[in-house]
Formats: C-alpha cells, structure tokens, sequence
C-alpha cells in the first residue's frame, strides 16, 4: 500500500473588529487602523463604539412661516424665540407660532442674550427688549455726566454718555443769584429738556428758556443756593454712536466671577474693538467703555468663557480678558493668548468639556490652556479629516454642542459629527460625517436638538432613537454606509484568499443591512443582505412578519471564498427608511496563500 504525505492546511487567521473609531482621510485605506474608516456616511457611533444609522428628523411646525431662512431660534424662559424674515416670534414647541409684532430688517447674523430676566435680540439693524409681554427697542439709560456744576459750566465729570441715547443729566450747584446756567453740549436737539429744582418738576418757556444753539438755560427767578439741587436733562444726537451697539452682531456675557456686564462685537466698521455695557445694566453703553484689540483690522469673531477668563476669538489671534477690582474700581485687562492661530468661522464657537473649540484655517482647534501665553496652548483635533472639511464653506459654517456631539454644518447640508465620548491615546474624539442637513441654526430645547431651515422657513426636530419610527428625514430614507479599511491581513506580500464573514445586528424594531465586498481584482460587488425584525403590533408588517423577541443580537454568517487577492475590503450600508444598521461586531476568517510574484 503506497502511503501519501498529506500537506497540512495553511493556519488560519481571524479579524474581529467590535469598536470603530469614525473616520480617517489622513493616510491610505490600507494604512488606517482595522476599526477606522475611509468612507463612512449617515453613521453614528454611541458610547460602546457601535455604529448605527444615524436617527432622522421631522417637521417641528405645523407649517412653514414663510420663504426666507430661518435667521435663528434662542432660548428664554421655557419657550423659544424664533427670527425670521421681518418677524420674532414666540414658541413653545408645540403649538403656532406666535407673531410678536417686532418688525425687524432680516439678518442672517442676528444673536441674543438674556440678561437680568430680559430677552435681547440684536442683529446689526435692531436692538430690542423683550420682557415676555412686551417686546420694544431699548429704552436707553440717560447718564449723569457731570455733578457739581456750577453756572459756569464747570464740574466734575460723572458718567460718560450713552451711545445709544442722546439723553444726558447734569446736576448743577447754584450759587442763588446766576440765572443763566451753561451745559456741556450745544446744538441740543429739540426735545423738551426737563428740569427739577430741589425734586420739583420746571415748565420750558414758563420757568426757564433754552438757546438750543449755544446749550444755555436761562431761568426766570435765580435758583436757591444748594448742592447739587438743579437737576437739567437735555438731548443731543451725535452721528454715528448708536450705530457703535447697533451694527453689533456678537454677544457675550462676562464679569469676571459674576455675569455683570455684556460685551458686543461684530461691527464692520470698528471690527477690533469689544463694547461693554454698564454694571448689570444693558441699556447704558459708556461712551469709553470699550477694549481694541490690536490695531491690525482683524475683526474679533467670538468668545468663549473658560473659567474667570474670557477668550476673545479674532480672525488672526486668541486673546485673553481678565476682570479684577482695584481699590474698589472695575479693571477689565487684555493680553495675547496666541498670535499664530485664529477662529474663520464664527458660529463655529463652543465650549467642549471646559475647552473651547473652534474653526480655524488649519481645522478644528482645541485651546487646552490659557494660563500662559504660548503658541503650544492650542491643539488641532481634525487633522483626519481636514482633507474634507477644510474643503467646504468653513466661514458660514455653524456648530452646536448636544449630547457628548460637537456639530460642525455646512450651507451645502453636510455635517461633520466630532464625538468626544469616543477618545484615542491622545485624548481625541472621533470624526464622521451626516448629510442633507440643510440647518441655518441650532437650539437644544426640552432635551430634543432642533435646527432651523436655511432655504426654508421651517423648524425641524431630531428624533430620539426610541420613538416608534426614527430612522427617516420627514419620511425620507437616510442613505447610510460604512467601509471598513482595505485589509492587507498584515502581509502584502502573500495572496489571500477569505473564507468567511460574520457580523450581528443589534435587536431593533426593523434592522437591515446589505454587505458588499472589494479586492484589487473587482469593484464593490453585492454579497447578501440581512434583515433582523422584532416583534412589535404596532409596526405590524405582513412582509416583515416575525415573534422573534430576543434582546440578543442577531448573528450571521456569510462563506465567501475569494482567492488569490492582496486587498480585502467591506461595504455596510442601508438605504431603506425606518430602518436601523447596528452593527455590532465584524469578523473575516482568511488563510495566507503563496508569495506575491
């Protein structure tokens, strides 16, 4: 009997990859890590590292409010407040919209702040106060800008003037024989001018006349003598200062340790400075109160406040604004944080675990330290897929911070997703990008993220993945798909030939997949798709009728020999609406076969 040695089998080999990573464009398919992709879209990755679908949204509104985009939703009290076209509006989420009667000019850069209870809205053409009740133009604050005047015109100054008011107040000291009583302006406009003399009331042209011209009041009995008794208000407009608060487009908050004052930036014509309002009080701008930042006309485009600190963001540079009290006197001090790096998008602005994070021309940018001034205190956090979000409109670009989420959108509808509940070594989060999000501007309200239309006046709500139907724009399908790496099985030099793939769906109401498969030999080619459904009456479908209950998820396995390959590469990828992909691991069993020749 003639016996054979029977070569044995070649050893064979397993991939498992259960926790992707997002998204890598810096370096080749075949280079990125085995749980990172080079095509990825729609996908969302939780905490676990499993990949979904990710969840659709929906019509917020009964109807559209009209053609123009939606130029911004803010939040106050428990409601919101909606901008659009020449119209505020106030919102409770669910029912009509309704008008407040604002009558604004439309403005893409319109910004808000709620200060002591009121609701602002300012936009580059109109300042207003809303209340709850009653919405109107600031009613400015009159200062006193001089005390212990005497006839002559000649005092202490007090407060400066306001730049959104012409009102001013100057308390006078008579001497009790001078009738003739100068002010520090002239050319007063015509308003009344209003007098009290020791708290009471004086009637113009019956107690006292004005030479508007010349800024004298002349009183018909002398005043008693007294300290600060005579009290005159009168009114003069100077050109151009209330456009100063105006043309403002920026908002920010800061007092050091407590919230006192409001900042406004974002005038075109004075782009480096930062105006500051009085103490608690956003109806008086001080004439003088005011910081510039630097004299090279790069405008400041945001804040962000990181602790006691404010970082001011310009289009070149970082600065940093410190609040402390001298001898009982406000000080507000600037220095310079970074002189290399500076924030292109505006809107791009966010505070991401107590670091603020914004776009710049080199990508996401993280400040990790303001204590010293230093160009190492800011680190990028893109640089894996800069070679597609630094492509598109970075400038108009806009952001939001929902759900451990760092939201990056862009006019063209695409969205770049930076998860930092995901991290690598280095203490970065993971990138992947969404689509047809067409968003003009986000607002997180009662635990749901909204956004509003950019094209039309619409307002649309993220679902949340337990409602009944979530996986669907407004009964639209969403078109996810993930690529895994091109594998080289660690052996470019050696054919390969796979035997199987096994993957598992996570339990879901309707879930499906359709897995694709690439070599160097073929394109993407179709090789099974996989439906998981649980049971559930009230999604009842004959077509996909199923008792399976289990909170399991569902296994399968697909042979699929193909041989005499060097790169091996999967498509996941789901098109159909209401349903999910929840992938939940991905393994390839492949044996090494002869050299590369």
């Amino acid at each position: 009997m003639i016996q054979f040695d029977i070569p044995p089998m070649p050893p064979e080999y397993k991939i498992i990859i259960n926790e992707f990573r997002g998204v890598n464009l810096n370096y080749d398919m075949t280079t990125i890590a085995e749980n990172e992709s080079p095509n990825m879209m729609n996908i969302d990755i939780d905490e676990e590292g499993i990949p979904d679908k990710r969840v659709g949204y929906e019509n917020a509104l009964a109807k559209s409010l009209g053609p123009e985009s939606i130029d911004g939703i803010f939040k106050y009290r428990d409601f919101l407040i909606i901008a659009h076209g020449n119209e505020l509006y106030k919102w409770d989420g669910e029912n009509e919209p309704i008008a407040l009667g604002a009558n604004i000019t439309p403005s893409k850069n319109a910004t808000s702040f709620v200060f002591l209870d009121k609701f602002y809205f300012i936009n580059g053409y109109n300042f207003l106060v809303y209340d709850g009740e009653t919405i109107k133009e600031v009613e400015p604050y009159i200062p006193t800008i001089m005390v212990s005047t005497l006839p002559n015109g000649a005092g202490e100054k007090f407060e400066d003037l306001n730049l959104i008011g012409s009102g001013f107040t100057q308390l006078f000291s008579p001497d009790g024989e001078a009738h003739e009583f100068r002010l520090i302006q002239d050319n007063l406009d015509p308003d009344t001018v209003l007098v009290e003399l020791e708290g009471v009331e004086l009637k113009e042209d019956k107690d006292f006349s004005v030479d508007r011209k010349t800024g004298y009041v002349n009183f018909v009995n002398a005043p008693n003598k007294g300290i600060n008794t005579l009290k005159i208000t009168a009114f003069k407009t100077h050109e151009g200062m209330k456009d100063k608060i105006y043309k403002c487009t920026i908002a920010n908050i800061y007092g050091g340790q407590n919230d006192t004052r409001v900042h406004l930036t974002g005038n075109p014509d004075e782009p480096e400075i930062v105006r500051r309002c009085g103490l608690n009080d956003a109806t008086y701008w001080p004439e003088n109160d005011y910081d510039r930042f630097a004299t090279d006309g790069s405008p400041v485009l945001g804040f962000a406040n990181q602790y006691y600190s404010s970082i001011v963001l310009k289009r070149d540079s970082l600065w940093l604004e410190d609040f402390y009290l001298s001898e009982g006197l406000p000080t507000f001090t600037t220095k310079p944080l970074n002189r290399a790096v500076g924030v292109v998008g505006k809107n791009s602005i966010q505070i991401i675990e107590n670091n603020p994070v914004f776009v710049s021309e080199t990508g996401v940018m993280e400040i990790v330290s303001s204590n010293v001034p230093d160009e190492r205190n800011v680190r990028i956090i893109s640089s894996k897929v800069n070679r597609d979000l630094l492509k598109r409109d970075i400038e108009n670009v806009i952001s939001c911070d929902y759900k451990s989420k760092y939201l990056l959108a862009f006019p063209d509808g695409t969205v770049w997703v930076y998860n930092y509940s995901r991290k690598d070594d280095n203490g970065i989060g993971i990138w992947y990008p969404w689509n047809n999000i067409y968003a003009s501007c986000f607002i997180e309200f009662n635990d749901s993220l909204y956004f509003g239309s950019s094209e039309e006046g619409m307002i649309y709500k993220f679902k949340n993945v337990r409602d009944s139907l979530p996986y669907n724009d407004c009964g639209q399908p969403i078109k996810a798909v993930l690529d895994t790496k091109a594998f080289t099985f660690d052996a470019e030099e050696f054919y390969k030939m796979t035997k199987m793939i096994n993957f598992s769906l996570r339990p879901s109401q309707s879930s499906s997949v359709a897995v694709y498969y690439a070599t160097d030999r073929r394109y993407f080619q179709h090789l099974t798709t996989e439906y998981a459904y649980l049971f559930a009456y009230h999604l009842f479908d004959y077509s996909k009728f199923t008792y399976l209950a289990t909170l399991f998820p569902t296994p399968f396995g697909k042979k699929l020999k193909t041989k005499k390959i060097v790169y091996f590469q999967l498509r996941f990828a789901n098109e159909e609406v209401d349903q999910s992909m929840g992938l939940m691991f991905i393994s390839i069993k492949y044996r090494l076969q002869k050299e590369v020749k």
